[in-house]
């Protein structure tokens, strides 16, 4: 087993220098085994395939942009991971930033409620049913 993994680690570092070096097919390869996984993980965080594919088509973009900085010697796949997570955060954060102005606008709505102006007018109401005839003043002929 341990083999293996050390055999994987070392076939993705070579990935990563190929892909550093501009080559389109190491590319093509790290697209091919990471799509799948980054493409379920931004589904989960969304909730949304369409959302999930820009994310993971974003992420890819990244990573050819900035292949010149990739540092072989780490891990590729944490690398991938660490930019769609950033990617997923980013796409909620107009969600999130709705929701905080409607509750904003809530708490200034329910700051402007006063109860006691509710009690006067409460007890002004009370005077003046107390001081209307029985008929009230409803039935002026």
């Amino acid at each position: 087993m341990r083999l293996k993994e050390n055999k994987v680690r070392a076939s993705a570092s070579q990935w990563a220098e190929r892909l550093k070096k501009g080559d389109e097919k190491a590319f093509r390869k790290i697209y091919d085994c990471c799509h799948a996984r980054l493409y379920f993980f931004s589904l989960r965080f969304t909730g949304a395939d369409e959302s999930a594919n820009e994310i993971v088509q974003e992420v890819f973009v990244k990573l050819w942009t900035n292949r010149h900085a990739i540092n072989s010697d780490l891990s590729l796949h944490y690398y991938l991971d660490t930019i769609a997570r950033h990617l997923n955060y980013k796409s909620l954060q107009p969600t999130a930033r709705d929701l905080v102005c409607g509750e904003e606008m809530i708490y200034r709505y329910a700051g402007r409620y006063h109860h006691v102006e509710d009690e006067v007018i409460y007890a002004e109401y009370l005077k003046t049913k107390d001081g209307l005839s029985p008929r009230g003043n409803l039935q002026k002929s």
